[in-house]
């Protein structure tokens, strides 16, 4: 604040340009209390922002911030030389040690109590990182061209003088800076671009060192390249893109975004062009705790980027083709042109009448026709007569293209409420005709059955809160299907995969549908889970109840009888001891029934077992039964079907004496076991 009460702003140290605004104004654009968590970089007074080279392009488009300055005027020829040889000799000797000592001081686990300006620390040493990588660059560049000029061999450019700003140590510290400043803080403005242009700086660098003719230079930068794609930041800057506001970003957000998005396309270019063009990357994507490891290509990344509100800022960015240099104007335009040729569809997003108004105006403007200004922006105009162009062949097809331009194209639609996962079969049906397969199914046809938009939206939310009702067709395959996968331990998985796919049920409200339905039993109702338990279930019933000594009454009975208590006297009490007395006979009869066949189901498997065992004696084990076998001789083995008929006619005597009343003695285990040994 100056003497007179005003507001004195310098973002430089060679700039003596005052703003004075008033207090509402001030309050207004350069708010910056303590309290807020996202403070803005460049309202701290020890910063010094950057102003020359590549940094001059992006800040033109940021009112606030553009510079008309030129500082080179101020300083003299000879002090410009000075500064030249000191930061030579720095880069040479001093570069790489103070950086890594920095950036390790930084790394380090921070203090509960932070002194304030701690947290400008770390975009400071990115500022420095940036303009010494852009100076070593330019210095490379002018080395290069004198070479050139004496018609010698080009020099190799010097990495070892700036491995602190490369090597992976700060490809990490950098990769993790966009994660914290972009996705972590949902785009802390001030900050990511500071992070995004030392980015941009990087990769830069790294591919002046890929064209590079030395091999292991070369290599170097492609081992850089792979460890930055690696960190998964091709997927950060798409969710910048994706999420950037334009009336609330910094547009160096955006801008950055684009240059440093370019860059790696071409860097995973020349890779795959070396390599063949079935190479794919390795990405490691961090999920809270959790890491996940897949692949990816530069065509999965555009991909990525098919997305209307991506759509949305790169045209605003381009509607600013004045500001931009032609570089960026170039690389936006291309960025644009990649996503439209990864899927066809895609150029639907464009036949929206508020993007022909803005086309119309940029090609309504006379400096695109000029001859001598007008050859940078050719490139642009390109691609608005593509998007024209399509637009009326699609109109060729589909006479109704003219009234989709009445409607927007990027819907932020509630996922709860949208009718379709995505919009590329919607695209596809205006490109055909309405004739997509899908959108038919899904749309068209239900519209056409008499069903209202807001009536699908309501059955979409009702199927994803569990509400829907079940119709009679699920029903139907439920009955039919459940007695194939009921002994299936996904049983309700599978079932409700059988089940059509707009309904989106779940396995937990398949079970439910199941007990409703009468085919499952309740949980905890009669000790089993359901009718398809098979004899697993029965034998489980028969150990539960096996020390049992309550009668074995239906509910319904039991409960009316002690409702009537001494009410019948003596009589009734009779007729009670009477029934119970049968019931436990007939109890008992089904139970030594039960266990006579569970007994003949374990002989049974005893005997399996036993023939099991006894197959691997019979492989010819010594010379005389190998001889014995060739000569047709008979092996001192048991007849298999004869027990297992012994046994079956013994279960069936047993059962039928139990009938009539004599009690028939189950086989012991002893006795089972012995059968084999005996026939033997």
């Amino acid at each position: 604040r100056t003497a007179q009460g005003g507001t004195s702003i310098t973002t430089s140290v060679y700039e003596n340009t005052t703003v004075s605004k008033g207090g509402s104004i001030w309050r207004r654009e350069f708010r910056d209390r303590e309290s807020e968590t996202k403070r803005n970089m460049f309202h701290d007074p020890f910063f010094v922002d950057l102003e020359e080279g590549g940094v001059r392009d992006h800040n033109q488009l940021n009112a606030h911030v553009k510079n008309v300055l030129d500082s080179a005027k101020i300083l003299s020829d000879g002090v410009l030389a000075g500064l030249r040889k000191f930061y030579e000799e720095f880069m040479q000797t001093s570069f790489s040690t103070l950086v890594g000592l920095l950036r390790s001081t930084l790394t380090a686990a921070r203090a509960p109590h932070l002194v304030l300006g701690d947290d400008f620390k770390r975009p400071k040493l990115l500022n420095f990182v940036s303009w010494t990588l852009e100076f070593h660059r330019h210095h490379h560049m002018a080395a290069v061209q004198q070479a050139r000029e004496a018609k010698e061999p080009s020099p190799v450019m010097d990495i070892a003088s700036i491995q602190g700003a490369i090597d992976l140590d700060m490809l990490q510290f950098i990769s993790a800076r966009l994660r914290d400043y972009g996705k972590g803080a949902n785009i802390h403005a001030s900050h990511l671009v500071i992070v995004l242009r030392a980015l941009s700086q990087q990769v830069k660098t790294i591919a002046l060192v890929m064209d590079s003719k030395d091999a292991d230079t070369r290599t170097c930068a492609e081992i850089l390249t792979q460890n930055i794609v690696k960190d998964d930041v091709m997927a950060h800057l798409a969710w910048v893109m994706k999420n950037f506001k334009t009336t609330a970003h910094d547009p160096r957000v955006l801008s950055y975004s684009v240059e440093v998005f370019h860059y790696m396309l071409r860097l995973m270019a020349a890779i795959v062009e070396q390599k063949g063009p079935k190479l794919e990357f390795r990405v490691e994507r961090s999920h809270g705790a959790r890491m996940s490891r897949v692949s990816t290509t530069a065509t999965r990344e555009i991909a990525s980027l098919a997305d209307a509100r991506v759509i949305e800022n790169l045209f605003h960015l381009l509607e600013k083709y004045k500001r931009q240099s032609a570089a960026l104007t170039s690389m936006l335009v291309k960025l644009i042109y990649q996503i439209i040729r990864v899927q066809p569809t895609n150029i639907v997003v464009f036949f929206e009448l508020s993007y022909f108004v803005r086309m119309f105006r940029i090609s309504s403007d006379p400096l695109l026709r000029d001859k001598k200004l007008g050859h940078q922006y050719q490139e642009m105009v390109s691609l608005l007569q593509y998007i024209l162009r399509q637009f009326f062949k699609c109109a060729e097809i589909n006479g109704c293209v003219f009234v989709e331009l009445l409607f927007r194209k990027i819907v932020h639609e509630n996922p709860r409420e949208a009718l379709l996962e995505s919009h590329t079969s919607e695209f596809q049906a205006i490109l055909d005709n309405y004739e997509d397969e899908d959108y038919k199914a899904r749309i068209l046809d239900r519209i056409a059955a008499g069903e209202t938009l807001e009536a699908m939206r309501s059955r979409q939310r009702a199927a994803l809160d569990g509400n829907l009702p079940w119709t009679s067709e699920e029903d139907s395959v439920l009955r039919e299907r459940y007695a194939m996968y009921a002994d299936h331990p996904l049983c309700a998985e599978l079932l409700a995969a059988e089940l059509p796919e707009e309904s989106h049920r779940t396995a937990r409200q398949v079970k439910k549908r199941l007990v409703e339905l009468g085919l499952v039993a309740a949980p905890g109702v009669g000790g089993r889970g359901g009718q398809a338990g098979g004899a697993a279930n029965d034998r489980q019933e028969v150990e539960s109840n096996a020390d049992d000594s309550q009668p074995d009454f239906p509910p319904a009975l039991s409960k009316k009888r002690l409702m009537e208590g001494d009410e019948g006297g003596a009589q009734v009490g009779g007729s009670q001891d009477s029934e119970v007395t049968a019931a436990k006979k007939l109890r008992a009869e089904s139970l030594s029934q039960r266990t006579d066949e569970e007994t003949l189901e374990m002989d049974l498997e005893r005997l399996l077992d036993a023939a099991m065992d006894g197959e691997g004696d019979t492989f010819m084990d010594t010379a005389q039964e190998g001889q014995a076998a060739g000569s047709g001789g008979e092996q001192p083995a048991m007849d298999l079907e004869l027990e297992l008929e012994a046994m079956l006619e013994e279960g069936g005597t047993g059962s039928g004496s139990q009938q009539t009343g004599t009690p028939a003695q189950p086989a012991t285990p002893g006795a089972a076991s012995d059968a084999p040994r005996a026939a033997a």
